[in-house]
């Protein structure tokens, strides 16, 4: 009954707001996570990790599995906030209809931590030269998330997804307005 409450789109209110109960934040991250503990999802995360684990990764992963069995609790890996985070991952899949083309015609590669990665442009930051790591991993979670969701499993679909949800949302002020911190900086000088 709980997940039904999240399915019928229709019944919402029409109007959304940022940090509202409609089918907006709370909702896409109670999928993304339900998504997440799919066994499939879930070995093919660990998967990826795992394959690219240097030797002292493996090192550190084994000695927190022997305390972890020893405690008979589990080793937590937490994934990095472009992978854990559903709306992060959306737009880091929408981005990559923005490829940047080097001379050749080939798409831009950009060295990052002594890795290659692909180069997209963002549209909504003046079409800044972005990389996105794990993007196979990006591809992976987004597509299965956006269709887990009956939207369309595309890089235009994910930024029409999250255009949806942001549509019309009234934002506060208090999040954009920082005075208290600034305040209490100044109360500080004055002591």
């Amino acid at each position: 009954k709980m997940m039904k409450r999240f399915m019928t789109v229709s019944a919402l209110p029409q109007r959304r707001m940022f940090f509202g109960k409609g089918w907006d934040n709370a909702a896409l991250d109670t999928v993304f996570a339900s998504l997440l503990r799919k066994p499939e999802v879930n070995d093919h995360v660990r998967s990826t990790y795992v394959a690219g684990m240097d030797a002292r990764d493996c090192d550190a992963l084994r000695r927190m599995g022997e305390v972890a069995k020893e405690n008979k609790t589990f080793v937590r890996v937490f994934l990095p906030p472009h992978l854990g985070d559903a709306h992060r991952l959306l737009k880091c899949y929408s981005l990559t209809a923005y490829p940047i083309l080097d001379d050749k015609g080939e798409q831009l590669q950009v060295e990052m931590d002594g890795n290659h990665l692909d180069a997209f442009a963002d549209p909504d930051d003046d079409y800044a030269k972005v990389v996105i790591p794990h993007i196979e991993l990006v591809e992976y979670l987004a597509k299965n998330l956006l269709e887990t969701l009956s939207w369309e499993a595309t890089p235009r679909g994910a930024a029409s997804l999250l255009e949806s949800l942001y549509r019309g949302a009234e934002i506060p002020d208090h999040v954009f307005q920082t005075p208290a911190v600034i305040e209490r900086l100044d109360a500080v000088k004055k002591h």
